[in-house]
């Protein structure tokens, strides 16, 4: 139970019941072969959207969320485990799902947290990690994401029927190579796609997809470590988090405003072991 009290004589008492479990099987095939399955069941709890000059009672509070994971993988490590591979099949049933909403008091924009009916994730996630050589590794990951969301606003401001949750994009992938000589020289150099995601639960715009490189050049021993590396080698211009709302005078045109990544990054950075 919680419990919440403020200076406009509201008080709240939510109280809920929680059940949290666990079940995994494994099977290992060999030394180097497994599979397994989980089924869980998780919950994030509810409570009081504290501190907010919310004056309509159902955007005080917010129930709790319960969700119902699957997820079925299978790892291996081949070749005399010089390829190491991972790959994991998943789904999750949402019911209540917490998500970010706002709303408007007066001129300000008040944010909270509230509920929508339902939600899933499924996907796929893959890693893989190949030793070619005693120096040289190859490594990538692969994600796919399906989700689908629906509600409406507690400010029945915007409603969603089937569509992605925010922030959550249909593929993300990085591939990437790695070298390190017995004498202390190494290098790295990655690079990572990102596919366009939804910005918000509140409206429907989305980002565009992405890619991104960066790279590490250094030498390092036992006691220190000295290397070279650089972010976003090629300077891609990138929206992070993205906002639709008026913001110009007369406020009455609805625009969108984007928040970018980090622009290209470069620098030196040292370390030493005691």
């Amino acid at each position: 139970q919680a419990q919440y009290d403020n200076n406009n004589a509201e008080s709240y008492r939510p109280t809920d019941s929680m059940v949290g479990a666990n079940i995994s099987l494994t099977q290992h095939f060999s030394p180097q072969r497994s599979a397994y399955v989980t089924v869980s069941q998780g919950y994030k709890a509810g409570g009081v959207n504290t501190g907010l000059a919310i004056a309509d009672e159902a955007l005080r509070d917010f129930d709790t969320e319960t969700v119902i994971n699957t997820e079925i993988g299978y790892q291996a490590n081949t070749f005399d485990n010089t390829l190491s591979t991972h790959i994991a099949l998943f789904h999750m049933n949402r019911s209540q799902p917490q998500f970010e909403g706002y709303t408007y008091v007066g001129n300000n924009y008040v944010y909270y947290t509230e509920n929508f009916d339902s939600a899933t994730n499924s996907g796929l996630e893959a890693d893989l990690k190949w030793q070619m050589t005693p120096k040289w590794q190859l490594f990538s990951t692969l994600g796919l994401l399906n989700t689908n969301v629906k509600g409406t606003s507690a400010s029945g401001a915007f409603s969603i029927s089937n569509r992605d949750q925010a922030h959550a994009p249909n593929y993300q992938a990085t591939i990437g190579t790695h070298y390190r000589h017995p004498t202390g020289y190494f290098a790295r150099l990655e690079a990572t796609a990102v596919d366009a995601f939804y910005f918000d639960t509140s409206h429907s715009q989305k980002s565009q997809p992405y890619q991104l490189a960066n790279a590490r050049l250094g030498y390092q021993t036992k006691q220190w470590e000295v290397a070279l590396w650089a972010k976003n080698l090629t300077d891609e211009r990138y929206a992070t988090r993205g906002y639709y709302f008026e913001n110009e005078p007369t406020y009455s045109i609805t625009e969108q405003y984007i928040r970018l990544g980090n622009p290209r990054q470069i620098g030196l950075t040292a370390s030493m072991n005691f």
